[in-house]
Order: C-alpha cells, then structure tokens, then sequence
C-alpha cells in the first residue's frame, strides 16, 4: 500500500511535509504528518512550491487515518 501526503501548493519556499510515525491501532492505519511552515525572518525562494511525502507499507485493506501537526522553522 502506497501511503501519500501532499501539503498543496505553498507560495514560496520553507515548506515541508514528513511522515512522523505509520502504525496499526487494530481499526486502522494511522499515519502521524507535521507540517512545517517557514516562520518569520526566514528566508526561501520566491518559487512556489508543492511538498509531498510518500512511504510504502505491507499491503492492507484497513482505512488509513492520517493525524496532521502544524510546526514553523524559528529563524533568526
């Protein structure tokens, strides 16, 4: 099973997605996401861009259930 999570179109640069943790909880498959977003005073590209995360688990009929965290990068 192919597991994917995108955090869209993002205006610029200093944005990212992870995956944190995949696990079974007996009803599903539980997968932990952190958003990270550039905080201020943070530089980036003025390119926009697309962040997307992908991860393979063994093959599964189960509803997959994803837990998303917001973070921002501290800059000085």
């Amino acid at each position: 099973t192919l597991i994917v999570a995108g955090a869209g179109t993002k205006p610029m640069g200093g944005y990212s997605i992870a995956i944190q943790r995949i696990w079974d909880d007996s009803v599903n498959i539980r997968v932990s996401i952190e958003e990270t977003s550039p905080g201020r005073n943070c530089a980036g590209t003025t390119i926009s861009t697309a962040p997307f995360v992908g991860a393979t688990i063994p093959a599964t009929t189960k509803k997959v259930v994803f837990d998303i965290s917001k973070a921002e990068t501290v800059c000085n």
